[in-house]
């Protein structure tokens, strides 16, 4: 009898340490997903950042152009303004199309990739819609205007119930190579962006 308490004891010792093994592990995995909260938080502080550097400006110092000809305050939230409306649209789509064929060759971007265009040396250039062609009014204007495309970003993210790494933006790239990036990538793109014109913004302020 004493050995089939033994037994027993031992059975209980390996399943208590069977589901504490379990739990670790669900937590881990948990810990390890791609954090809402946390993409949330740098989709504010960035915007905020934006406001800090304007808010002090007379309307004369926001339309100023730089010597060096680049854009001027204005026109750098301005364009913040048209890419966040653009992100937003290319989100919607994402969220309406079914995914390549396994027969494409498919990209997959990484998180660091989409970060570091934040410093990175190499320039696109903004087209189109893009441009910053003085759409506002005043300073307070394109701020609001600013602020209202970010919230918005920020509702549909805290609104959607699927996980954003599986949602998928397809790039054509060169050879029939398509640049595969989910939505949590997009939205952390979206971000560096705004932090390389902050850069951009803080010249131009220093500047003044």
């Amino acid at each position: 009898m004493k050995n089939f308490y033994t037994a027993l004891w031992m059975l209980v010792i390996l399943l208590l340490s069977f589901i504490t093994n379990a739990q670790q592990a669900t937590t881990k995995n948990i810990n390890n997903l791609p954090d809402k909260k946390k993409l949330l938080e740098l989709l504010q502080s960035s915007l905020d950042e934006v406001f800090k550097l304007t808010n002090g400006l007379t309307e004369a110092q926001y339309v100023k152009v730089p010597k060096d000809s680049t854009w001027s305050a204005s026109q750098i939230v301005e364009h913040l303004s048209q890419i966040e409306d653009g992100f937003l649209r290319e989100y919607f789509v994402a969220l309406n199309i079914p995914p390549l064929s396994n027969q494409s060759n498919i990209f997959y971007a990484t998180d660091s990739a989409m970060l570091a265009y934040e410093t990175t040396p190499e320039k696109t250039k903004a087209r189109g819609t893009n441009l910053p062609l003085n759409r506002y009014c005043s300073k307070a204007d394109a701020l609001r205007i600013l602020k209202l495309n970010r919230t918005e970003t920020m509702n549909v993210i805290t609104n959607e119930p699927r996980d954003l790494t599986k949602i998928y933006s397809y790039r054509a790239k060169t050879n029939q190579v398509y640049e595969a990036k989910n939505m949590y990538q997009h939205f952390l793109l979206l971000i560096a962006h705004m932090k390389r014109h902050t850069h951009q913004l803080q010249k131009v302020v220093g500047g003044l």
